[in-house]
Parts: C-alpha cells; structure tokens; sequence
C-alpha cells in the first residue's frame, strides 16, 4: 500500500472517530438517572443473571411506595442435564440515593439466600420505558432488565 493511501484511510479513521464521539449520549446532572429509574420502575420487569453454573431468571413487581416482589427461577446444568429449580418467592424494598438503586430487607423462603441485613447497590446507567441498565458495585458486572407485559 503506498503512503497516499495510507495518510487517506488514517483521515478517514480519525473521522470516523471523531463522529463516534459526538454520539455519545450529553452528561446527565447528578440524581437525573435515579428519578428517571423512580418514574419508570413501577410495573413488571425480568432479567436474566448467571455464574457459577446457574442460571437465574427474576421476574419482579416494582410498587411506586418502595415495596417489590418477585420471584426467582434457577436452573443449573449438571452432567449434560438441566435442572430446573422449584420457584423462590421473594420479596424486597428498593429506594433511590443519587444514581443508585438499593435493594434491602430481601426475604425469601430460602433460609441463608440474602444476609437480614443485606443492601444491594446498583449504579444506573440507562433507563427507558422498555429496558433498564445497571452496573452491580459488588461485582461491576452489567445488569439489564427489561418491563414484561401483564401477563406472565
């Protein structure tokens, strides 16, 4: 490849990069993603979790007073089979500091599951009618849930 050619797809490359970053979404004020996530939570979501070998799929009810309920569904593969775990009923509290989501006072049937004690933060990334984004602090993995209809 000759020097012209090369200077040239340099140039376009460093357009192209300089559009992406004039893509990026503008800096939100501190707080703006948690009343974002306040006004959109309430109603039905699902996410999907794994690790460890199992999978985890919850289904949640966020109530606008704080109040959540929801259920877990695990499956765990073991020897090329699936086994799928009898439903875990749960229910949580959640509140929102700055761009955080708390999730506290987990009670389960499953004695040893959540510490009484136990406070799950999550930072907001993103927030639509639709889907939902976090960032766990525990683990830094991302998170996404999406709304589910009425009907299960």
């Amino acid at each position: 490849m000759n020097p012209g050619n090369i200077r040239r797809l340099a140039l376009i490359g460093l357009a192209c990069l300089a559009s992406a970053c004039s893509l990026t979404r503008p800096k939100l004020e501190p707080g703006e993603l948690g009343r974002q996530f306040t006004a959109t939570v309430p109603g039905t979501w699902a996410g999907d979790f794994s690790g460890n070998g199992t999978q985890c799929r919850m289904i949640k009810q966020f109530h606008p007073d704080g109040s959540a309920k929801g259920v877990l569904i695990l499956k765990r593969k073991q020897n090329g089979v699936t086994l799928v775990l009898p439903e875990i009923p749960f229910t949580s509290r959640w509140r929102v500091t700055g761009d955080m989501v708390e999730t506290y006072a987990v009670k389960t049937g499953v004695t040893g599951m959540f510490r009484k004690d136990e406070v799950i933060r999550d930072e907001i990334l993103s927030v639509s009618n639709e889907r939902i984004v976090s960032r766990s602090t525990k683990t830094g993995e991302i998170e996404i849930i999406t709304r589910l209809s009425a009907i299960r």
